[in-house]
């Protein structure tokens, strides 16, 4: 079966490669990303040429706003902190972290899908106002009718008043925190989503813009495309298929359908991967515990030559199998990319980090000695990093156990 960034490729006529250079694809993720510029190479392998910029939808609206840079969640939280303590003084940073939390992300939506946050964050009681935002969406007016009535029984206690109260102050740490970005030239992601669908990041530096991979987009994404195809600068591949793209109803195709009545363009193009069309072999193979199953997955990629690299994937249930199935891998090598997130906390370096603040937190010193329980330091000692045949740790981990004090 063609894979989808194929069909994108062969639109690529060899004679204007040179052209390429003046072209920027854009995907959702990074990983499309890199997968695309592999294609490029070994499809045009015999030719010399610049390769076109390519960036996730994120590089692309930082790209688009050269005078702010991406922060980090922490940087953000610091100083969303400092504009939230002028209007509650009392709060400390520990108490305000998660909901710091809250707001950014919430931020970030509310920029993603350029909704008024004056509007949004004002006083809840002032139904009129909230019916002229959302306008004739009446779904969303007849659920906040419906949390109306929940606040006016409950209106007068004292939860709701503080409630009001913070959403009141939203509002306005929502202008002063927008305010306080733009000095100092930092922002979000939604942030400069919202700035490209204005306008207001740099003129674009390309002659047409591939859009690719997209689905359910936001109203900032929507209106970024809706721009450059007005002005015949845009192109755009949907990843579809006909199993559900023509029937009358159906989920997968829910916001698909919307951009076919949106975009009636010669520019639009409609990838139908026709997966549905043909039988699938599906095999379940029942067997006992999670590592069972990590080791049956490992084993099945790699004694079969017909699963290759770069078409054969492994989707885990729990992100917690990852080490017992790379662990269950035969010792040959095994081409493999993964694109997965793991935990810190769950790694042999975050379990040390845990283990030792444990140590640490348990210790209890007097005047001439120090008592740990037991079990706490023999934990920290068998964790891998201090797995070593270094006789010296050894030698200091048995006299410490020694001489430490335990109690139950």
């Amino acid at each position: 079966m063609k894979r989808f960034l194929d069909h994108i490729a062969e639109n690529i006529e060899g004679q204007n490669l040179n052209e390429l250079k003046n072209n920027c694809y854009v995907f959702p993720t990074q990983r499309a990303c890199r997968h695309f510029e592999e294609l490029l190479k070994d499809k045009f392998s015999e030719h010399t040429f610049w390769a076109p910029d390519i960036f996730s939808i994120e590089e692309f609206v930082a790209f688009m706003n050269p005078d702010f840079v991406l922060a980090s969640e922490i940087h953000l939280l610091t100083e969303l902190f400092e504009v939230y303590k002028k209007e509650t003084p009392s709060i400390n940073f520990e108490q305000f972290y998660g909901w710091g939390k809250v707001l950014l992300k919430d931020f970030d939506e509310v920029d993603r899908y350029l909704v008024d946050a004056q509007l949004l964050y004002q006083n809840l009681q002032d139904i009129k106002n909230i019916d002229q935002a959302f306008g004739p969406d009446e779904e969303t007016l007849q659920a906040l009718l419906d949390f109306q009535k929940v606040i006016d029984v409950s209106g007068k206690g004292q939860l709701f008043a503080e409630f009001e109260d913070t959403w009141k102050t939203v509002g306005k740490v929502y202008g002063l925190f927008s305010e306080l970005l733009q000095q100092k030239g930092i922002a979000y992601a939604g942030m400069l989503y919202r700035r490209t669908a204005a306008g207001k990041g740099k003129s674009l530096p390309f002659n047409k813009v591939v859009f690719a991979g997209f689905n359910a987009l936001s109203l900032a994404e929507e209106t970024i495309f809706t721009t450059l195809l007005d002005s015949a600068r845009a192109e755009i591949y949907f990843d579809t298929d006909s199993f559900y793209l023509n029937k009358s109803k159906h989920e997968a195709a829910h916001f698909l359908k919307r951009y076919q009545h949106l975009w009636k363009s010669d520019q639009v193009h409609w990838v139908d991967a026709n997966g549905f069309a043909s039988a699938k072999h599906i095999e379940v193979i029942g067997v006992p515990q999670s590592v069972t199953q990590a080791k049956i997955a490992a084993t099945i990629v790699g004694s079969n030559p017909a699963y290759q690299a770069g078409t054969t994937a492994v989707v885990l249930a729990d992100e917690a199998l990852l080490y017992p199935v790379l662990y269950a891998l035969p010792e040959q090598q095994v081409p493999l990319n993964i694109t997965m997130g793991y935990p810190v906390l769950s790694t042999t370096f975050g379990e040390f980090t845990r283990l030792y603040f444990d140590y640490q937190a348990s210790l209890i010193r007097s005047e001439k000695q120090v008592m740990v329980p037991i079990e706490t330091l023999n934990a920290l000692a068998s964790n891998l990093l201090l797995r070593t045949e270094n006789a010296a740790l050894h030698s200091w981990l048995s006299k410490t156990k020694q001489q430490l004090i335990s109690w139950s």
